[in-house]
């Protein structure tokens, strides 16, 4: 039983000191045996030595050592002004551009919205023409049905009695034949005027006095 206590105590890691947070500390596992006048010390605690080499031992800069203790370059604070400067240089300059590629766009539809206003104004005003167009010659048809009504009233007015008028059938046979007669009319001077224009031409009498043929008599 003593054997397996003290292969179990052999076995066991032996107690370290508790971390004190201070560079270059020297710690004792020893206890340490004080004076009579000095109350004792607990296991692992700094000695007086220890304390006063830490308290001569300087310390370094922080800014020459990053959060993992290890050696970093120290920070350039005019380059990083001027990569502040830079990066809002960058910023200015894409909204500029930014800018000026809205107002291109904006200028754009504008032109367009221009061109269209001044497309459905040609065709409201050719719209309107044709209305106006419409309206003269309804206006035009309507006079004219009005005068033939006058004349018919006139003519009826003016007519004899019925007793001594001529028939309406009559009157509409006579007025189809004159109609009749001016188509045929009109047909058979167009017909002449064609075979006019088509005839065939006698070249011998058109020619000069002083040709061989005349002066031999043999035209």
């Amino acid at each position: 039983m003593e054997s397996e206590g003290e292969e179990s105590a052999a076995a066991a890691p032996a107690p370290t000191a508790p971390y004190l947070g201070l560079v270059g500390a020297q710690i004792d596992d020893e206890p340490y045996s004080p004076s009579p006048d000095e109350p004792p010390r607990p296991l692992g605690s700094v000695t007086p030595a220890a304390a006063q080499s830490n308290q001569a031992t300087p310390r370094p800069a922080e800014e020459e050592y990053d959060l993992t203790g290890l050696h970093a370059e120290a920070f350039d604070h005019d380059a990083a002004k001027e990569r502040i400067k830079q990066y809002k240089r960058e910023a200015e300059d894409r909204r500029r551009k930014k800018m000026q590629a809205q107002q291109r766009e904006a200028e754009r539809l504008s032109a367009e919205l221009e061109k269209e206003r001044e497309r459905q104004a040609a065709s409201s005003r050719a719209r309107e023409a044709e209305q106006r167009q419409r309206r003269e010659e309804q206006i035009g048809q309507q006079r004219r049905e009005r005068d033939v009504r006058a004349r018919a009233r006139a003519e009826l007015s003016s007519a004899p009695p019925p007793q001594q008028r001529e028939p309406l059938y009559k009157r509409r046979e006579r007025e189809a034949a004159q109609r009749l007669a001016e188509e045929q009319k009109q047909r058979r001077a167009a017909i002449k005027a064609r075979q006019e224009a088509h005839k065939r031409i006698d070249f011998r009498l058109h020619r000069p006095r002083n040709h061989p043929l005349r002066t031999l008599g043999l035209s």
